[in-house]
């Protein structure tokens, strides 16, 4: 177990993002576990997968539990300590947004959660390739809102085009950066590895394909494949958080 004496800010944040040595194996994959968990349950969220929903949401609250007493027996900074806090807030939300049905309240819990740990990590001069891929998501959203507003949210074309470029970056920059091994948080890389690489292929081809659209100087000819771009990135997070059926999913024909 870790000393309970006194906490570095990097080791709160490691405790929360779940990549640090200085932690036992148990607690290791207790962290990265917790992750996995959170994906899993944004996933089954998205997918309006009751069943899977209410078991992965519990185990991310027993999870957090578990890594929230050893941040509150800790000597922290206070903007560390308040940072923790609010996590420990944003995953009551969740476990009662789930409990009222409410999904959209979920995931904008989900997101917060991710949203702070991408925020804490660059502070301490960590780089971690599951930021870029939160990266990657939240970027494309706003193409995907673009795409599909009638007065394109007021943007020139140019900066339309910069969003798009600006999220493909980052998705190369996941490519790029990703591990091949990532047991516990991300299962699907070695255990289905042909899935995992043939779901990461369909989404880059698809991002690819979305420039020529571009090339139309039509946003709305964007707006059906800026969705299904969306479908591709939770295709491919279901096959390498190894999701129940995903890889099965992802080897069969494609019908879009």
């Amino acid at each position: 177990m870790l000393p309970t004496a006194k906490f570095t800010p990097l080791v709160l944040l490691l405790l929360l993002a779940g990549l640090t040595s200085r932690c036992s194996e148990d607690q290791l994959i207790e962290m990265d576990t917790l992750e996995r968990d959170l994906l899993l349950t944004w996933l089954a969220l998205e997918r309006a997968d009751s069943s899977r929903l209410i078991t992965y949401n519990s185990a991310a609250q027993q999870h957090w539990a578990t890594l929230r007493n050893d941040y509150r027996s800790a000597a922290l900074q206070a903007t560390l300590r308040q940072s923790a806090l609010r996590v420990d807030f944003w995953m009551l939300s969740l476990r009662k947004a789930v409990e009222s049905r409410q999904s959209e309240r979920a995931i904008t819990a989900i997101s917060l959660i991710q949203n702070e740990i991408r925020a804490l990590r660059p502070q301490y001069g960590l780089d971690s390739a599951t930021d870029r891929l939160y990266d990657f998501y939240h970027q494309w959203q706003e193409v995907v809102a673009t795409s599909n507003d009638p007065m394109m949210c007021l943007l020139e074309w140019g900066e339309y085009e910069e969003q798009y470029e600006v999220a493909l970056g980052s998705w190369r920059a996941y490519l790029a950066a990703r591990p091949r091994f990532s047991d516990t948080l991300f299962p699907g890389y070695s255990q289905n590895a042909t899935a995992s690489e043939n779901a990461s292929v369909a989404l880059t081809q698809e991002l690819e394909n979305f420039a020529l659209v571009l090339e139309g100087a039509d946003h709305t000819l964007a707006a059906g494949p800026s969705h299904a771009i969306n479908q591709r990135f939770f295709d491919y997070l279901a096959v390498v958080t190894a999701y129940p059926g995903a890889a099965a999913a992802a080897a069969a024909p494609s019908m879009r």
